[in-house]
């Protein structure tokens, strides 16, 4: 395969060049090389750490905040309420579990549509070793 910018036949598949730029040492540690850097793959979506993050971050603003929104609202059953009373920790709860919903359901559709697309981008890519230009296979 010829490189599209200078001519070169000296041009390798993207995900060749990519393991070839990992190396392990005897103890185990893996290093890669910024030329492999550049060549890494698309990552996908996180469908545990971010969704709880989201989920956590979702219950304790809303544990923090429903107390105060009755002054704003007219929300009579937030009177008098803090932020620990039952009512108040139960809509948090139910708040934070629908965004964790929310954010696995999204984590799940990208990795399935997104993410497999940029994979097969990634697979049929290759670059020319002699200018580095990155294109892809026909």
């Amino acid at each position: 395969m010829q490189c599209p910018r200078c001519r070169s036949q000296y041009t390798q598949s993207v995900k060749i060049a990519y393991s070839q730029a990992i190396r392990t040492g005897e103890s185990g540690y893996t290093t890669i090389s910024e030329f492999g850097r550049s060549l890494e793959p698309p990552q996908a979506r996180s469908e545990a750490g971010v969704p709880l993050g989201i989920a956590f971050g979702i219950a304790c603003g809303s544990m923090l905040l429903l107390p105060a929104v009755h002054t704003v609202a007219p929300l009579p059953w937030l009177a008098g309420l803090s932020p620990f009373d039952t009512p108040v920790v139960v809509v948090s709860i139910v708040l934070g579990l629908l965004a964790g919903f929310w954010s696995v359901v999204s984590a799940l559709v990208h990795n399935d549509s997104v993410h497999r697309s940029e994979m097969r981008k990634w697979e049929r890519g290759v670059i020319c070793r002699r200018c580095g230009f990155k294109f892809r296979r026909r």
